[in-house]
């Protein structure tokens, strides 16, 4: 089942940034500077925040981390071209989700 739920989220993603390109924002395939907006232990608390930040136009990602007992959920937004679109795009979502919410991360 669980299994199922991840397969139906990444092909979700997959599908809706192909149809609707423009929701990606800053985002390009491939850059450098992501955000990370929160790991969690339980699957529903990571899905709801995913489901926000997707309902609120963000291209955000749900990535399972670990196995069994210590498997947790990041949720994040990829692949900005640098700090600066990473920065404005973390801005605006913490005022439109009023919440301090994320951390800008490089690879």
């Amino acid at each position: 089942m669980l299994w199922f739920r991840f397969s139906f989220l990444f092909f979700s993603f997959w599908f809706f940034s192909f149809i609707f390109p423009s929701l990606q924002g800053a985002a390009i395939s491939g850059g450098p500077v992501w955000l990370l907006l929160g790991e969690f232990s339980a699957q529903a608390e990571a899905l709801a925040l995913y489901d926000q930040l997707r309902q609120n136009g963000y291209p955000a990602r749900l990535q399972p981390l670990g196995h069994g007992d210590r498997l947790r959920y990041r949720v994040r937004i990829t692949d900005f071209a640098d700090t600066d679109d990473a920065r404005a795009t973390l801005q605006r979502l913490r005022q439109q989700l009023n919440t301090p919410l994320g951390d800008i991360r490089t690879r």
